[in-house]
């Protein structure tokens, strides 16, 4: 995928490899306090600013709707009511997740896929706490549809973003079994979103995972057929916290998380794409017009933090092989951290 053009701050590389060194967080006072207890933390969704404006650091490696909750809380102001400002840096998953562990980041918004899941193996202090969209109607596996039969065509390979190591694996697993199939009966192939059209085209791949709006161009073809897609819950992106809000400053991690979770509540709730301001907002922060958001339907925000398809994917990736390095999968307290959402929502 190509990089995002953001609309905040961007830090530069020099700025990016000296922020884990004087990344200055307001909440913490000069004298190096101590951090604060997570019992302490406010609850609710309600805007409550940080005593002084705070600076957080977000990697981005794709602008994309399922991102809307971060995307829109800068655009429409809810981080600012939090009294937080937001620097973007441009890294894709396999170095934003390095990056985010070493405290060189604060947050990462990923697709979420075996390399987040290594890393934390490998004793990362990181973790999902909040979801990216968990159910996206429009993404899917497009399978070329055979002329003779009128029928989806044999799968062979597939090509994906993030070949086999993405949570996509859960509903291409899903498919393939429909068909007396495994993955471990396919071939996956990395390929660009831009690029998938002219891989299918060219008969080098049978099948693609393509997300929107390219899906639009294959559907205008007719000659591919979208045969599965995500169910509710089976979200292939999320935000990652490091170490520098989940240990040193949690007032701050749950600042941000309040403010994506009242972003989620107020602007992205049901058929969203009904409110102009709304459209026009994600027009903007995606690059885009209002005609391209209204292209594909409304997906779906909610604020659970649901394992079944992540535990899916790692067993996917383990029968895959030499894609997770645990031979097992992790459990999902050794990869969420649901205490920001829980007092966001006031569970706890």
């Amino acid at each position: 995928m190509s990089s995002p053009h953001t609309t905040g701050r961007r830090l530069t590389a020099a700025v990016l490899a000296l922020a884990a060194t004087t990344l200055a967080l307001a909440a913490c006072s000069s004298s190096g306090a101590a951090e604060s207890s997570a019992a302490a933390l406010p609850s609710g969704l309600d805007p409550q600013p940080l005593a002084e404006e705070t600076t957080v650091t977000v990697s981005l490696g794709t602008k994309a709707e399922y991102l809307g909750a971060l995307l829109l809380a800068d655009a429409l102001g809810e981080f600012e009511k939090e009294n937080l400002t937001v620097d973007w840096v441009d890294l894709p998953s396999s170095d934003a997740v390095p990056a985010l562990a070493q405290g060189k980041t604060d947050m990462a918004a990923v697709g979420l896929n075996a390399t987040s899941f290594n890393a934390i193996d490998g004793g990362a202090d990181i973790r999902l706490v909040f979801p990216g969209a968990t159910k996206v109607p429009a993404d899917g596996l497009y399978v070329a549809i055979d002329p003779a039969t009128g029928q989806p065509k044999d799968v062979s390979t597939i090509a994906a973003i993030s070949g086999p190591a993405g949570i996509s694996v859960v509903p291409i697993t899903r498919y393939l079994e429909s068909v007396g199939k495994t993955v471990s009966d396919v071939a996956f192939e990395k390929v660009d979103l831009a690029d998938m059209p002219a891989a299918l085209d060219a008969g080098a791949v049978d099948a693609a995972w393509v997300n929107a709006p390219v899906t639009t161009m294959l559907e205008e073809t007719g000659r591919y057929q979208r045969v599965v897609g995500y169910e509710n819950g089976e979200y292939g992106a999320g935000y990652l916290m490091g170490p520098n809000l989940l240990r040193d400053h949690p007032e701050v991690g749950q600042a941000v998380v309040r403010a994506l979770a009242r972003t989620a509540r107020d602007h992205l709730s049901g058929d969203y794409k009904t409110d102009t301001a709304t459209v026009a907002a994600l027009a903007t922060a995606l690059d885009s017009t209002p005609e391209d958001v209204l292209s594909t339907p409304a997906v779906t925000f909610d604020t659970a933090l649901p394992t079944d398809a992540i535990q899916k994917a790692q067993q996917a990736w383990i029968a895959v092989g030499d894609i997770l390095k645990a031979d097992t999968p992790l459990e999902p307290t050794a990869y969420l951290d649901g205490s920001f959402l829980d007092r966001a929502l006031g569970t706890t």
